[in-house]
């Protein structure tokens, strides 16, 4: 359930301009995503799971990655192999077909996933999910581009951590500002539960509606949030990691800061007096550290 239209997160319920004319497919979503790093070829995997396993109807009928350079290409094709693998071998979907594992996956993905590297291959794409590097300038020229070959219909989501949403909608022209919002995962993304859905100033309720629908659909738990430096995620994250590499300077060890933010506190904690003041069992009570956390994430998010 939404806020109220006007409310800080609730978005708009006018029909001017900027408001877009979406209807959910039947047959499902064809779901674009520009940039094959870790972060968008994480949300392939986890919108290609939810087709595997007809999550709503299949909500989505068919994922496009684009990215820029042939070598990302080739690792976005083996991280959403490898992504899908292990969650077949988990038995968190299962896909029909002769052969083995492998083979129901390779035959699943000639169905279903198409890579490239040119943006006029979005055309058919109901929504699109832009994953590129966490620059202004570089996501305003996606915008620029999807501007240029998307339907008007089209929502375009921004995966960013902490940029401006409407910054970034400028680039898509005033005619669809309606049918820009953020849509942030969390690394990796086909794991992680949590989606941040950005509203920007002028997002429709039609446009959050709908991505909400999605982040449902794929096992995710949609949150809307208004549009600020580091939305509520990354607004809490950002203090407790910068202090937690102070301390890494000052001498600790990562694994220390790690355990002593940990659920149970940590072992000898060195050189560091205020380490030194929580005990063990005196932990903060978090599932890891940051540093943990990072790991496990991928450093290059960020």
């Amino acid at each position: 359930k939404l806020p109220p239209a006007g409310s800080p997160c609730g978005g708009s319920e006018t029909k001017g301009p900027g408001s877009p004319v979406f209807e959910w497919p039947r047959e499902g979503l064809t779901l674009g995503i520009v940039g094959g790093g870790t972060m968008g070829s994480g949300i392939a995997v986890a919108a290609l799971a939810a087709q595997a396993a007809k999550s709503k109807g299949a909500p989505v009928k068919r994922v496009v990655v684009l990215d820029a350079s042939a070598e990302g290409l080739e690792r976005s094709k083996a991280y959403i192999s490898r992504g899908l693998s292990s969650l077949h071998r988990r038995g968190r979907i299962k896909l029909g077909g002769k052969g083995k594992g492998s083979e129901q996956i390779e035959a699943f993905l000639k169905e279903t996933l198409q890579h490239s590297s040119n943006f006029e291959d979005l055309k058919p794409c109901e929504m699109v999910i832009e994953a590129v590097f966490e620059r202004l300038n570089v996501k305003k020229q996606v915008f620029a581009e999807l501007d240029k070959v998307c339907a008007p219909s089209a929502i375009l989501a921004t995966n960013t951590s902490t940029l401006d949403i409407d910054a970034i909608a400028s680039a898509a022209g005033t005619a669809r500002a309606g049918s820009v919002l953020g849509m942030h995962f969390f690394s990796p993304a086909h794991l992680m539960k949590l989606v941040e859905v950005v509203r920007g100033a002028r997002s429709s309720r039609a446009s959050i509606q709908a991505v909400l629908k999605l982040t449902k659909a794929m096992g995710k738990v949609g949150v809307v949030v208004g549009n600020c430096d580091g939305f509520v995620g990354n607004r809490c994250l950002d203090p407790y990691s910068y202090e937690s590499a102070f301390l890494v300077e000052e001498g600790a060890a990562p694994q220390q800061v790690d355990a002593v933010l940990g659920r149970s506190g940590g072992p000898s904690p060195g050189p560091n007096r205020f380490l030194a003041g929580l005990g063990a069992g005196q932990g903060f009570g978090m599932s890891m550290g940051p540093f943990e956390m990072a790991d496990l994430a991928g450093n290059d998010i960020g």
